[in-house]
């Protein structure tokens, strides 16, 4: 069956949160893509639930209750981000875990159900640079591109910005021939783990004593994997993996990850598995993952995995 032809090759999306629950969008920037240039782009500010906002968030963006008092809420402006959505042949974000659970969260809020589309992560686009975690504003200074940080269309221009060089120092236009040959990840929307996604119930004894993470740091990394994405990269795992924890730990220890203990400015990646609701807020985050987002909206480009994200990746 022939795939229908959509009008942008790839959608460019970026979000600001009012807080550090990923259903608090408070603004939008869309850019796309067209035969390697931006051809449109789209912004809205967004009232999030309550028009509620943490001062944090506010030193992040500057953005307040005040600016969004008359602005649509994410259901009222749903149509016209899913038919943007729907006329894009792919949709990528840097650090697309975080907009995709933005996007998710915000939708199931509202009782929206979210079409499916075809996602990549633009932190991991250009092969240069795939194995270095970076801010989108270290990446930007590679490409002397200068933006606005933390402006969600600023943030979605500068990324398309990023994609449409690297195709051309790559010499294709072509998206599909570009995450092919270059192993990009491609992936459904509806595989992105979001704040709540760990339902299942896990068949585990819970309470077995882990190997200590001084410990598993200690242990050397495969030489096979001496050029893995992840190595040197601080990685904290919270709750509990099918896998078990003490294998996953040492899966990513094989692949030269540096176990940590807790969230930091530092970290590259939390794994996040299933929580015990005892420890969860209202929307089923605990400490680390509240702690992560938040980093993340303050611009440090940190990976949130589930399970099945990081074994693929392995």
């Amino acid at each position: 069956m022939t795939e229908v032809l959509k009008q942008f090759d790839c959608c460019v999306i970026d979000f600001e949160t009012a807080t550090h629950y990923n259903n608090s969008a408070c603004s939008i920037g869309m850019a796309f893509i067209k035969e390697l240039q931006i051809v449109e782009r789209f912004y809205s500010l967004i009232q999030p639930p309550g028009n509620r906002y943490a001062q944090s968030n506010i030193r992040v963006h500057g953005i307040t209750s005040k600016d969004t008092a008359t602005a649509p809420t994410f259901g009222e402006l749903w149509s016209e981000i899913e038919s943007k959505i729907n006329s894009s042949r792919y949709i990528s974000a840097y650090n697309s875990q975080f907009d995709m659970g933005v996007l998710l969260e915000s939708a199931r809020h509202y009782g929206i159900k979210v079409p499916e589309f075809k996602t990549f992560d633009a932190m991991f686009f250009n092969p240069s640079y795939r194995n270095q975690v970076m801010k989108l504003s270290a990446l930007a200074r590679q490409f002397d591109f200068t933006f606005e940080a933390h402006n969600a269309m600023a943030d979605a221009e500068v990324t398309a910005k990023i994609l449409i060089e690297t195709m051309k120092e790559y010499r294709t236009d072509d998206f599909d021939e570009f995450l092919k040959r270059h192993q990009v990840l491609v992936k459904p929307i509806s595989r992105y783990n979001t704040t709540t996604a760990n339902h299942f119930k896990p068949k585990f004894q819970k309470f077995k004593k882990s190997l200590k993470i001084t410990d598993v740091n200690q242990v050397p990394p495969k030489e096979e994997y001496s050029d893995h994405w992840l190595q040197s990269k601080n990685v904290v795992l919270t709750g509990e993996f099918e896998t078990g924890k003490d294998e996953l730990m040492m899966k990513v220890r094989y692949h030269g990850a540096v176990l940590k203990s807790t969230v930091s400015k530092t970290t590259d990646v939390l794994i996040e598995g299933w929580q015990d609701p005892k420890y969860q807020d209202e929307i089923g985050l605990v400490e680390k993952q509240r702690k992560a987002r938040q980093l993340i909206e303050e611009g440090h480009p940190i990976m949130i995995l589930s399970e099945a994200d990081i074994l693929e990746r392995l």
